[in-house]
């Protein structure tokens, strides 16, 4: 099912996978002139988050959709360096690499739910490459299962992770799992 799923994909890219240096966008600009201000304390941690209850899913499809996913939405693939003088630049990694995915095969109570997101929130690294965290929370006998994604507002907007959300529940669907929005 999946592979009809990488062609759905390929077919959908009109450009292909985007692979090098890119400008910066304004809004992305503007970000960096507020971190040079000491404007933002966190700057890592100025994210969008949302979370999807899902049915029980199988590991390796998740991870399947996941690659597909970041494939596709070449903004989940980009890396900010500075440089020598100041300024910032971005670029899109040719090869998705590892999904940054977390696993939680343990009934976690509203509290220990919270601490999580907040902990897989503040964990970004600008210029490590780590802008977005996945988080996949189940346990052994429970009917639904809850996906929590973020997103660095770098590479997220308000509209960008309907989009996402749309498409990763598009993939899913198709692999034969249901989603719904929490």
């Amino acid at each position: 099912m999946l592979d009809s799923d990488e062609h759905y994909i390929k077919h959908l890219s009109e450009s292909g996978m985007l692979s090098g240096p890119a400008q910066l966008l304004p809004i992305q600009q503007w970000f960096f002139d507020r971190v040079d201000q000491g404007t933002f304390a966190a700057y890592q941690h100025w994210n969008q988050s949302f979370v999807l209850d899902v049915p029980p899913l199988d590991i390796g499809i998740l991870n399947k959709s996941l690659a597909l996913l970041f494939a596709y939405h070449d903004a989940l693939r980009l890396v900010f360096t500075r440089d020598g003088n100041g300024g910032y630049s971005q670029h899109y990694q040719s090869d998705v690499g590892e999904i940054p995915l977390s696993v939680i095969d343990d009934p976690v109570d509203a509290e220990q739910q919270i601490a999580l997101f907040d902990r897989w929130q503040s964990e970004f690294d600008i210029f490590g490459g780590k802008l977005c965290h996945i988080g996949y929370i189940t346990s052994e006998n429970a009917p639904r299962a809850k996906l929590h994604f973020a997103f660095h507002h770098l590479i997220m907007d308000a509209v960008s992770w309907h989009i996402i959300k749309q498409d990763l529940e598009r993939i899913l669907s198709r692999a034969g799992s249901k989603c719904g929005e929490h």
